[in-house]
């Protein structure tokens, strides 16, 4: 009698699912103490969906920074937001 064992999905259904995720992550990662903007932008390039979506997201990650006082983030932010607004 062979076994078969029933693995559950690892990843979620939904794009939306996905950047719940992803939005969740950010905000932990922007308290974070120091510089170590790595994991930050690395979850932004995550980000499932249309430009308009990616925006949302880094513009959202903005305002988390202003809230830490991140300035030297927003900036670095800043300027991926004008990459990605000059992607059109």
């Amino acid at each position: 009698m062979p076994m078969v064992a029933v693995v559950p999905d690892p990843f979620p259904q939904s794009i939306e699912e996905i950047n719940v995720g992803i939005k969740h992550q950010l905000m932990k990662e922007v308290r974070q103490f120091g510089r170590k903007y790595e994991k930050i932008f690395k979850l932004l390039e995550e980000v499932r969906g249309p430009v308009e979506v990616k925006k949302q997201f880094v513009e959202f990650t903005i305002k988390e920074a202003a809230r830490f006082k991140r300035r030297d983030l927003i900036k670095h932010l800043e300027k991926i937001l004008e990459k990605t607004g000059s992607g059109n």
